[in-house]
């Protein structure tokens, strides 16, 4: 995703019905980056714990789930799902976080969007 011309990697956390939890742009796409988002979306105020987490195939999850599970900050039931074909309809609908982004509506990705889920949620990059 192109912001101001420089490319952006986003992540996004859904919860089980699709609605957006929270997101995060960033300049890399790695294991600190990744860690740090699912950290910030697991420590929000109105977060459950999930039990599973549906994630592309990029090498950066498992180290970054392994790591805060080893923190505890992740219960080490819950397990991360990859896919590398899972995601595509949630890759397609970066379009509506693009027009925000344009508009300046979504300058403070640190805010966060819905409700939680109670059962389970999905980080996705």
């Amino acid at each position: 995703m192109k912001v101001k011309g420089q490319g952006k990697w986003l992540y996004r956390a859904l919860d089980k019905h699709g609605d957006t939890l929270d997101f995060l742009l960033t300049a890399k796409r790695d294991a600190i980056a990744a860690k740090r988002f699912c950290r910030n979306t697991l420590h929000a105020r109105s977060s459950s714990t999930p039990w599973v987490i549906n994630a592309d195939k990029h090498k950066a999850y498992p180290p970054a789930l392994a790591a805060l599970q080893e923190d505890k900050r992740l219960p080490q039931s819950s397990e991360l799902w990859q896919n590398k074909y899972l995601n595509n309809v949630i890759e397609q609908d970066h379009r509506f976080l693009q027009r925000l982004i344009k508009l300046g509506l979504g300058s403070n990705p640190s805010t966060r969007l819905g409700g939680p889920s109670r059962d389970t949620r999905r980080c996705t990059g």
